[in-house]
């Protein structure tokens, strides 16, 4: 790949950035004026101290393609993916509605291993949120909980953190809903660093009194490389 500066392409097309607009198209044709504005935006190019850019990507000798505005992405933990271990504490599947259905009477739990990939900015919090919906149309509350632990590779094993979100039902059966956890923060949290999660709903201590049906838990990160330049760091 020809890699070519903006100024190359600007001189080759005609094309005048400043405000003015084109040199060598006809005056009204502005759309013409944007296709080719978009078009140098989206090109790869070189600037003088060697930084690249391909598509508002940047990259250098050290990081490659180290973004400039920092981007969400989310680990995802659908219902039919976790499979629990055959404890008392297991919540019912429901075929039908495809979730799990986490009981009123008392503390139910699911087991979810989460690892954190190469274009995680390190030391960045996560945002957890459950997908779930009532059952039936009473009102109430729901008292999720996540226990976790985070650790680095080489790091020994540390107590669990409970965080928890109440969440108050909608009352529409099977109305779908979004309730987030407080950040997870660990400020020297690196990739390929673990978290076990125990997710769980305190049944007994919230207001809801019928099952509430998890359907999935996501893992919000911020990510500002595409990869990292090498198999086990940064």
């Amino acid at each position: 790949m020809t890699i070519r500066t903006k100024s190359w392409l600007q001189t080759r097309i005609g094309l005048d950035l400043s405000g003015r607009g084109l040199k060598k198209v006809r005056e009204n044709a502005y759309s013409t004026y944007q296709y080719l504005k978009d078009l140098i935006d989206s090109c790869t190019f070189q600037d003088a101290d060697g930084k690249i850019t391909v598509n508002g990507i940047i990259t250098t000798g050290e990081t490659p393609l180290l973004m400039e505005s920092i981007v969400w992405e989310d680990l995802r933990f659908p219902a039919t993916n976790i499979n629990p271990p055959g404890q008392v504490a297991d919540p019912d599947f429901d075929v039908t509605n495809v979730g799990w259905l986490f009981d009123s009477g008392g503390t139910e739990i699911l087991y979810i291993v989460a690892q954190l990939p190469h274009s995680y900015k390190e030391g960045t919090n996560l945002r957890c949120h459950v997908h779930w919906n009532p059952t039936n149309t009473n009102g109430g509350n729901v008292l999720w909980r996540i226990s976790y632990r985070w650790r680095n590779i080489e790091e020994a094993a540390v107590g669990f953190t409970d965080v928890d979100v109440t969440a108050v039902a909608n009352g529409t059966s099977g109305k779908l809903q979004f309730d987030l956890f407080a950040d997870l923060v660990k400020a020297d949290a690196e990739i390929s660093s673990i978290l076990d999660i125990k997710f769980q709903r305190i049944g007994g201590s919230d207001t809801y009194n019928a099952d509430a049906l998890f359907k999935e838990f996501d893992i919000h990160f911020e990510a500002n490389t595409i990869g990292s330049i090498d198999p086990f760091i940064k």
